[in-house]
């Protein structure tokens, strides 16, 4: 993507989540993969960043671990997903 065209697409994007954790609050303007639960997608950022982006991995993993916790207190994971996700962010690289 070039430049100009990216932060057109992702600056509105994250204007739009910005907007729903401001309306909405945090825990509940959460989407993605580790409010679904869906460990598979999960891995796969993690091998995408351990082979592309090594050093942004710590940041994914500490907001991974935060947004495990939202979506607990919230109720839409269910505690074996949890795990699981938490288990697969605690293996070594």
């Amino acid at each position: 993507f070039p430049t100009r065209r990216s932060s057109d697409l992702y600056g509105r994007l994250i204007e739009q989540t910005l907007s729903n954790a401001r309306s909405n609050g945090i825990a509940a303007a959460l989407t993605g993969p580790i409010v679904r639960g869906d460990l598979g997608t999960v891995q796969a950022h993690l091998q995408a960043l351990r082979t592309n982006a090594p050093g942004s991995l710590e940041v994914y993993l500490a907001a991974a671990r935060r947004e495990i916790a939202l979506a607990e207190e919230r109720g839409v994971l269910a505690p074996d997903r949890a795990e699981a996700l938490r288990a697969s962010l605690a293996k070594p690289a």
